[in-house]
């Protein structure tokens, strides 16, 4: 038989700890001398103590612990996977935490992440007379006259849609006397005002255009001239100009299986040259491309991943009807995977601004 001191100091652990532990009936003691209250451990406790400190370790209480030592491995079994569940929502939950932390640290000064859609939530009030479609004439150089020349702020939009409640569509809403754009920039709406006027027969209105310059440079907002082409009541995917066929059969590209992680942005693919140090990995929110046989792929995202489908020479994805053409080419002996990114400026305006470079996961790193 130990004693108490002597086996606190084989376990590394207070004396205080251990009566605590016979207090709650976790690790007794085996005998007390009735006379001095001196505590008596036979030596195979000092495993028992070891197994505590490991289930401690995995997140287990001591109540739960009290009832694992005094079970068989059949009745702990059930326990054991009741933690593991537990423990995998934990790490999904820091995981998620771990991709706002990185959203803060390359966010605004003010601290809010570069994704938002809680900024659109703002009070909304009817105005039936602006639903529809609205076509750009162009900047107000003479509100007098209303002669208009070709508008000098950037970004401007030939087509903005007034959604029926008020409806968002890519980076814009309304309410009643406003049309907000959501400036990805700066992670506000920014308001542009609104009137309406008849001329002629034709319903015409000025949109006080608010744009990036104004804040970052200062500059005056500009007053834009639209005409209503109709009444409809759009959908955000009535909007949409960027729809391509997605019914495209299969066609194998072994060239292309495999997994292919992010590299680089390409804004020039015709002029494109190897970084002389590319970003870190969590500065892409794709971050992985992952092409198997049949057809099936996968874009990895930071903390999700989506399936879809492939032909040679394009990624399809059937829910957003966009078909994403790559090709590769083989730069200093590695293979790199260039991919169309139709984002929101592809699926409003029909542009394609980057390509995504995805570089081959080597057989050893996978």
């Amino acid at each position: 038989m130990l004693k108490i001191g002597e086996f606190a100091k084989i376990c590394n652990v207070s004396t205080q700890t251990l009566r605590f532990y016979d207090a709650e009936g976790v690790l007794c003691a085996d005998f007390v001398d009735g006379e001095s209250g001196y505590r008596y451990y036979d030596p195979e406790k000092i495993n028992t103590y070891r197994r505590i400190i490991m289930l401690k370790d995995m997140g287990f209480s001591l109540d739960e612990i009290k009832l694992i030592l005094g079970a068989d491995g059949e009745e702990n079994k059930k326990r054991y996977e009741d933690k593991i569940s537990e423990l995998t929502e934990q790490i999904e939950a820091l995981k998620e935490n771990i991709e706002r932390l990185r959203a803060l640290s390359g966010a605004m000064p003010n601290g809010l992440p570069k994704e938002n859609h809680f900024i659109f939530h703002t009070e909304f009030k009817d105005d039936p007379k602006v639903i529809g479609r609205w076509s750009l004439c162009g900047q107000i150089v003479c509100e007098d006259t209303l002669e208009t020349a070709r508008p000098t702020c950037t970004p401007t939009f030939d087509t903005i849609f007034f959604l029926p409640g008020g409806g968002i569509y890519w980076h814009f809403c309304w309410t009643k006397g406003v049309f907000y754009r959501h400036s990805s920039k700066y992670n506000v709406l920014l308001p542009n005002e609104y009137g309406i006027f008849e001329k002629n027969g034709e319903t015409y209105m000025t949109l006080r255009w608010v744009s990036d310059e104004c804040l970052s440079d200062s500059a005056d907002s500009v007053l834009l001239l639209y005409k209503q082409m109709d009444k409809n009541r759009y959908t955000d995917e009535d909007t949409r100009v960027g729809v391509d066929d997605v019914s495209m059969p299969l066609i194998p590209d072994d060239e292309a299986v495999g997994i292919w992680d992010t590299f680089d942005i390409a804004y020039d693919t015709d002029n494109y040259t190897l970084p002389e140090k590319p970003l870190e990995l969590q500065n892409y929110r794709i971050r992985e491309l992952r092409i198997y046989d049949r057809g099936i792929c996968y874009k990895v995202f930071r903390t999700t991943k989506i399936q879809l489908f492939y032909t040679k020479g394009a990624i399809i994805d059937k829910r957003e009807k966009v078909a994403e053409h790559y090709f590769i080419k083989n730069i200093d002996g590695e293979d790199y995977l260039f991919l169309e990114h139709k984002s929101g400026d592809y699926k409003y305006k029909k542009e394609i601004l980057v390509h995504y470079v995805f570089k081959r996961r080597k057989e050893d790193e996978k």
